[in-house]
């Protein structure tokens, strides 16, 4: 079901992409082309853009990410078994998608004086291309897309691009401050509104981004991540602040053609491949966390038995947190039994599936949300975290414990009021009451546990939170737990394919790379990317 998914959306991505390349030099031609002017073009690309970043992020890279770091189960990755091909698709879409038409959409925008264009497609730029370098180390950039001029492009240091990211966020601020036109462009997928709520959303994603990346090299560069974080704090920059403002990709609930979550169709169909990940669910359910019936839906309430085992002895690492919570431990190399019909899987929140009041149904394709997930990409409660996490590890002027409560309280807020809006069994149990008071002894038992923790561990129950925060996007995860090496509860994975019990720091190049690139790294995935210095 995956793949057939990704084919349908790869072929819509293609057809509009063969679309655009037909047009050729004549499409860049905007000057002799009255007829189909600049502004039409490019809000016809933008979204293109946009669609093949969601689906290179949320297709391979999401998916294997959040199993690495125990958001939920998946057999080879949570052995950390992967090879070239792994992540030769996520990689495929992001530079032959996103990034080769960021390169006809930033230059038209320019020639045409579409400042307000050409800034969003900087800043689109700068962040793929930030975590193709936290995700694989070294990418293409000074050389790419130069067609058959040259078709083995260098490749450069994370170092490197990363410089070159920092400098296209500025290019794109400075763009929006010169533009006179106030065309906003129609068919932006992630934020839209009059140009003045425009430039302003950007604008802050804008400084979370830089935020986000200050903060990622804290241990590479110390000094200049310190810097640059009381740089933005000293000139009262404008962060993602509310829940409104995330930028975050939407899908919707098409069966035909398909666009809804990937992760909604895998669950909610039959050939389930994932399972809920056993110590993600048992730290949902100790903390009594609000957020586990938005997560989490058991389609049986009961635990599985008899022909539903997947192995006879009672010792087999297969494990069960009760209640109709049936996952499976990090790294269970245990054979798949019939149990499609009573696994946990996802909820409401991310994937747009079904709210947790005790059903005890099985999921089918149609069901809760209908597959109107969210892809949460760079949020409000992203940005207190990493407050808290600078103002623990750097000094910057923040109260972390302050940036820690207003994190968890972000997340809650956004898990229930989009759970809500989305699923009618999550808005016909909502009590507001119960819900807030759920909140409320969860926050206090919080804090209490931060109050009373040393310096290290302080810092390990903020990167709790935020892990917890981050179900649905793995990657941020990723490069949370390599960055720090919290949460220390995560369980090694009880059947490791890696030598020595080492953990992936860095995803495989694509073999589609390798082959048509003599000059792609091929370092193992146990090499840190730059910033992981540890």
């Amino acid at each position: 079901m995956r793949k057939s998914y990704i084919k349908v959306k790869a072929a819509f991505l293609a057809v509009t992409m063969l679309f655009m390349a037909s047009c050729g030099e004549e499409w860049l031609n905007i000057n002799e082309d009255p007829i189909q002017p600049s502004e039409a073009q490019l809000d016809l690309l933008l979204p293109a853009i946009q669609g093949a970043m969601a689906w290179g992020l949320n297709d391979q890279i999401n998916e294997g990410t959040s199993i690495y770091i125990q958001h939920f189960y998946g057999l080879a990755f949570s052995r950390y078994e992967q090879s070239t091909a792994s992540y030769s698709e996520s990689w495929e879409e992001l530079f032959a998608g996103s990034l080769q038409d960021l390169e006809v959409f930033i230059p038209t925008s320019e020639q045409d004086s579409l400042y307000l264009y050409s800034g969003v497609g900087k800043l689109h730029k700068a962040y793929i291309y930030s975590l193709i370098i936290d995700m694989w180390g070294a990418a293409p950039y000074s050389e790419a897309f130069q067609g058959l001029a040259n078709q083995q492009p260098q490749f450069q240091s994370g170092e490197a691009v990363y410089d070159s990211v920092f400098a296209l966020i500025d290019e794109g601020l400075a763009d929006f401050a010169r533009d006179e036109s106030g065309i906003v462009p129609s068919a932006d997928m992630m934020y839209g509104g009059d140009a003045e709520a425009y430039v302003a959303q950007y604008t802050q994603f804008a400084n979370t981004l830089l935020l986000k990346l200050y903060n990622q090299i804290r241990l590479y560069d110390e000094t200049r991540a310190r810097t640059g974080i009381t740089a933005l704090l000293d000139a009262d920059s404008s962060f993602i602040a509310s829940n409104d403002d995330d930028f975050q990709f939407n899908y919707g609930t098409n069966q035909a053609p398909l666009n809804r979550h990937p992760l909604y169709v895998n669950s909610y169909a039959s050939g389930k491949t994932y399972y809920m990940n056993n110590y993600f669910m048992n730290a949902l359910i100790t903390n009594n966390d609000p957020r586990l019936p938005y997560y989490i839906y058991r389609q049986d309430l009961s635990d599985p038995e008899g022909d539903n085992l997947p192995c006879e002895t009672v010792d087999c690492p297969y494990g069960y947190q009760g209640n109709g919570y049936t996952g499976r431990d990090h790294g269970d190399p245990s054979g798949l039994p019939p149990d499609d019909a009573i696994r946990a899987v996802f909820g409401v929140y991310p994937v747009g599936g079904k709210y947790d009041a005790g059903q005890g149904d099985e999921a089918e394709v149609g069901d809760g949300g209908q597959g109107a997930g969210i892809l949460p990409l760079l949020t409000n409660f992203m940005h207190h975290f990493i407050l808290a996490e600078a103002a623990l590890t750097l000094g910057v002027s923040e109260d972390p414990r302050v940036q820690l409560e207003e994190g968890i309280r972000a997340s809650m807020s956004k898990v229930v009021d989009y759970s809500v809006s989305v699923d009618e069994a999550a808005a016909n149990n909502y009590d507001a009451d119960v819900v807030n008071d759920g909140i409320e002894a969860y926050v206090a038992d919080v804090l209490d546990r931060y109050d009373n923790a040393s310096a290290s561990g302080k810092l390990d129950v903020v990167m709790t939170e935020a892990h917890k925060a981050l179900f649905g996007n793995g990657f941020e995860a990723y490069n949370n737990y390599r960055r720090t090496g919290y949460p220390s509860a995560l369980p090694p994975s009880i059947s490791p394919f890696l030598a020595d019990d080492e953990f992936v720091l860095r995803l495989p190049m694509s073999v589609a790379e390798i082959q048509g690139n003599s000059n792609a790294p091929t370092e193992l995935v146990t090499t840190p990317v730059f910033w992981d210095i540890n």
